[in-house]
């Protein structure tokens, strides 16, 4: 499993990615509700798709990344 802000975080591929990018301080603030809410929804893009993405914080402490859905690409409709 790969350490991403200093967690071990486990999932989907692309959730892992979008975590990667976050920045140290949004990191800290998505991992810390996941800690106190055992969740944290966040979204981000991958491959010019915004993407929906659920971190979970399992009962043994481990983490968690889900993919919660796909919207459409970026634009106009």
């Amino acid at each position: 499993m790969p350490t991403i802000h200093n967690h071990t975080v486990d999932g989907d591929q692309y959730g892992l990615r979008v975590l990667r990018q976050l920045d140290d301080s949004e990191a800290d603030v998505l991992f810390e509700h996941a800690k106190r809410h055992h969740e944290a929804d966040f979204e981000g893009s991958v491959e010019g798709k915004r993407m929906n993405f659920k971190l979970k914080r399992d009962s043994d402490g481990s983490w968690t990344v889900e993919t919660e859905g796909r919207e459409h690409k970026s634009g106009w409709f």
